[in-house]
């Protein structure tokens, strides 16, 4: 039974998606925006908002390594991309240090040409 398992699979194995994310992820906070499908916006909205919330508690010790060592370990993990790292922990982080939520923005572009999918355009809040 598939009850509580309400999670989209986009016809793809579970490496395939965990990849997928992992990049789309990567690509959102080294570009700070990116187009594409609505589905995969929503998908991965909670998963770069879990990164920039990490880069936050980074931050925020500063002053104990220890902990700070912890946040980054856990985002390098995720990211596997030192270059988007760097990014999110010197740009995005500090000038998001007194948000409390919503760190990114859907906007809906329409449909695409070729296949009719809803396309959405992903951001980062400045």
């Amino acid at each position: 039974m598939r009850h509580k398992k309400k999670k989209l699979q986009f016809n793809k194995t579970q490496a395939h998606r965990d990849a997928m994310f992992r990049n789309l992820t990567t690509s959102i906070i080294k570009h700070k925006k990116v187009v594409t499908t609505l589905a995969r916006a929503k998908a991965v909205r909670p998963i770069v908002e879990k990164m920039i919330t990490l880069g936050k508690k980074a931050n925020q010790y500063s002053q104990d390594p220890q902990k700070a060592l912890h946040y980054k370990r856990q985002v390098f993990s995720y990211l596997k991309s030192r270059e988007s790292a760097k990014i999110l922990f010197d740009e995005i982080a500090p000038s998001l240090q007194d948000r409390e939520g919503g760190y990114t923005r859907i906007i809906k572009l329409g449909f695409r040409k070729g296949d009719g999918a809803p396309q959405a355009l992903i951001e980062i809040i400045e």
